[in-house]
């Protein structure tokens, strides 16, 4: 099968031309492995200003075939997870978009926002078992159950099908937790475990999610799914998530089957479909250990383990958040009528003489098919014969045409009083106190400890490039901040401070 060569990452943007031929000659000599990162590709990350723009590292791409819109590539692609996350970057947002081009690799971030996201499903194939091994698997999942309590069922929970009805797992009274022993009397009777949350248990998943909601700017959750090889699907029904959804294959194989979705970007979480009602599968494949498999919402997809081993699935999807347009014009709309009463008079006129004599529903003749209805001698409806004065008569009212113009033209006006910037940051406000903290080698609590009152002449040091955003409300200026936030879970008040102009 033909070989293409394909741009990698922003990564190559960011070295400079004789560090990229070293590269290339080191990857000549040694195809199969996985370069690291080196120290010198450290030290040019760390200074990317003045850093003059060059070709993309070249990395060898398999394309294996197109399916209704999903592409398979395969490739081994370099750097572990471990290694991308511990690399010291002063900007971190250019370390979040690492962590995220590591991720989707070797698909270019570029061209997966542009052709993929929230648009098409993606396959990514790379015959590289280990790559996901650094964001942990079922033995990982015990091993911290020893250091940390799982509470079962509120973190853990145990799922299977039994006789046609979906089982949750029960356990002794005495056992609130998920211990090593607890987890494989649930998976030998062919239950599904699903650890929500793992962020808070595993620092990795803490590591990988934090900087997803930093790159993509959405706020983002992780399940793991474990399941047997024996286990069959709890969920007989596949649901259309409104998410979209970063499917990580850590162990073992996940037979997939995925349909057209029944409706269109969904908003609010859709029914659950039996495989009757959706037609043909536009995709019946497998992923393995290390690949990767991408659902943009509404896409109805049905996963079970296959081959042999324990499957291990790392879910990362967005929470459903007032991030589309719809809600932008929600807040941007009614904003926009208000400032422009205040300042356009037209918006204060008055409407039309008479106007409701000629406007409303029983006035539209704009349906060609519209006639006049009469009754019969027994009182039931009928349409009357069309005389040439009712035909007249059902004409549409030219007043209705300037009506219509006139508050088109007014609409249109609107958009001088958008306050694109004003909701933007009302949308961004909830973002911020939803995120999960960036990691940090900063000691957040002895600086708290540490802090004093702070004013407006106060220094200040940014943990992060996004830690902070800057809001006018009224006479104050108000700074917002997620420094504070944890990894647990979502949703604790950001903090914020106030200060007056006049000071």
């Amino acid at each position: 099968m033909p070989k293409k060569r394909g741009r990698a990452t922003s990564l190559g943007q960011q070295v400079k031309a004789e560090e990229t031929k070293k590269a290339k000659s080191k990857a000549s000599k040694k195809k199969d492995a996985a370069p690291p990162i080196t120290s010198s590709m450290k030290e040019e990350i760390e200074n990317v200003e003045d850093r003059p723009q060059i070709e993309d590292q070249i990395v060898e791409e398999e394309f294996i075939g197109t399916m209704d819109g999903t592409q398979f590539f395969q490739s081994e692609t370099p750097s572990s997870f471990k290694e991308m996350t511990k690399t010291k970057v002063a900007d971190s947002s250019l370390h979040a978009s690492l962590v995220f081009e590591w991720m989707i690799s070797p698909v270019p971030s570029e061209k997966f926002i542009d052709a993929y996201w929230d648009r098409k499903p993606l396959i990514i194939k790379r015959n590289f078992p280990e790559y996901y091994q650094g964001l942990g698997d079922l033995q990982r999942v015990k091993k911290t159950s020893k250091i940390r309590p799982i509470p079962i069922p509120k973190t853990l929970e145990a799922i299977k099908m039994q006789h046609g009805k979906r089982v949750m797992g029960s356990l002794p009274i005495s056992t609130k937790t998920a211990t090593p022993e607890a987890m494989d009397t649930l998976l030998k009777n062919n239950y599904h475990l699903h650890l929500h949350h793992p962020q808070q248990y595993i620092k990795s998943i803490w590591r990988l999610v934090a900087y997803l909601e930093d790159f993509l700017g959405f706020p983002m959750n992780a399940t793991y799914e474990m399941s047997s090889p024996q286990s069959a699907d709890p969920h007989p029904l596949i649901s259309a998530s409104n998410t979209d959804r970063f499917i990580l294959q850590s162990e073992g194989s996940s037979a997939i089957r995925m349909f057209s979705p029944p409706i269109q970007l969904p908003y609010t979480e859709s029914k659950n479909y039996p495989a009757s009602e959706l037609g043909d599968a536009i995709l019946d494949s497998t992923i393995s250990a290390g690949d990767l498999l991408y659902v943009p919402r509404g896409f109805p997809v049905s996963m079970t383990s296959s081959g042999e081993g324990h499957n291990t699935r790392i879910l990362i999807h967005t929470i459903p958040e007032n991030n589309n347009w719809f809600h932008f014009f929600s807040l941007a709309i009614p904003r926009a009528l208000e400032l422009a009463v205040e300042e356009d008079p037209s918006y204060r006129e008055l409407l039309p003489v008479n106007f409701h004599s000629y406007m409303g529903v029983m006035f539209d003749r704009s349906d060609p098919n519209f006639t006049e209805n009469s009754e019969d001698s027994h009182g039931n409806p009928e349409k009357a014969e069309v005389s040439e004065d009712s035909q007249e008569s059902s004409q549409t009212d030219p007043r209705r045409g300037e009506f219509e113009n006139v508050a088109t033209q007014r609409f249109f006006n609107l958009k001088k009083f958008l306050p694109f910037d004003g909701v933007s940051d009302q949308l961004a406000i909830p973002f911020l106190e939803r995120r999960i903290v960036l990691p940090s080698d900063i000691d957040r609590d002895s600086i708290l400890k540490e802090s004093k009152l702070i004013n407006i002449d106060t220094m200040v040091r940014l943990v992060a490039k996004n830690a902070v955003r800057i809001v006018i409300e009224g006479e104050f200026c108000c700074l917002y901040t997620y420094v504070n936030n944890d990894r647990n879970l979502h949703g604790i008040s950001t903090q914020e401070w106030y200060f007056n102009f006049s000071t």
